[in-house]
């Protein structure tokens, strides 16, 4: 699948990433590869492989464990490296419009 500039530029914009101009072609030309690596994937044979529900083994279940606070108490030490903040909360830049 060719992958041109404007569909890098489109791309970043979606990802809300900053692409400088004299990074597109080079870019453009990594997920062209990453689209040719994935189209090798449909020529492995999945015939007989049953789809997961999970990486774990089935046989194996979850060890869970009782969350438990280890540190706190520091929660103005943590607003302080915040750029912007309010009533206690990040205040962050508005991403969806």
């Amino acid at each position: 699948m060719p992958v041109d500039i404007n569909t890098v530029k489109q791309v970043a914009y979606l990802a809300r990433l900053k692409v400088p101009d004299s990074d597109l072609e080079k870019v453009a030309k990594e997920l062209e590869s990453l689209c040719q690596w994935a189209e090798h994937l449909k020529e492995v044979d999945t015939e007989f492989v049953e789809p997961l529900t999970s990486v774990l083994d089935k046989d194996m279940p979850l060890i869970y464990r009782d969350d438990k606070v280890t540190e706190g108490g520091i929660r103005d030490e943590l607003m302080s490296l915040a750029t912007e903040n309010e009533d206690g909360y990040y205040e962050v830049p508005q991403v969806v419009e």
